[in-house]
């Protein structure tokens, strides 16, 4: 009975290539479990998570390095700057194997850091990954916060 009750797990993906977006957003779409909101630039990624602070709150964030306007470590440094979103767990998903990339990333607070392949198909398979691990996972802000 519980579960009927359950909120679905939210997920920001701030990307700019409509290719990897959309297989990110087909890997926590399908099967059903997660809101997803998408973000186009690091700009946009931070108007949506400096709303109101009744406004919709994710529980993972996806972010690529690589954006127009706002370069997403800049986008990981202000998230973690900002307490009410700080706790949020961010993946970075990422064309940059460089490790100043992968170092400055964990260095201002991400979850993880994923190297995007080439091929589709394989950039799917990373996505699914990343949302199996996640689909076990507690999450902030709880449900009872949401």
């Amino acid at each position: 009975m519980e579960s009927s009750k359950e909120q679905p797990k939210r997920v920001l993906i701030a990307e700019d290539d409509t290719v990897d977006m959309e297989l990110m957003t087909r890997a926590f779409s399908r099967p059903s479990g997660w809101e997803v909101r998408l973000a186009h630039d690091g700009a946009e990624a931070l108007d949506i998570l400096t709303r109101s602070p009744d406004s919709w709150r994710p529980n993972l964030i996806i972010l690529n390095l690589r954006m127009p306007k706002i370069c997403g470590h800049e986008v990981l440094e202000a998230i973690k700057q900002l307490p009410d979103i700080a706790p949020i767990p961010v993946v970075v998903w990422s064309v940059s194997c460089a490790h100043s990339d992968i170092d400055r990333a964990y260095e201002l607070g991400a979850a993880a850091y994923f190297t995007k392949p080439v091929d589709t198909q394989e950039l799917l398979a990373q996505a699914r990954t990343i949302r199996k691990f996640f689909d076990g996972a507690q999450l902030y802000p709880s449900e009872d916060a949401l």
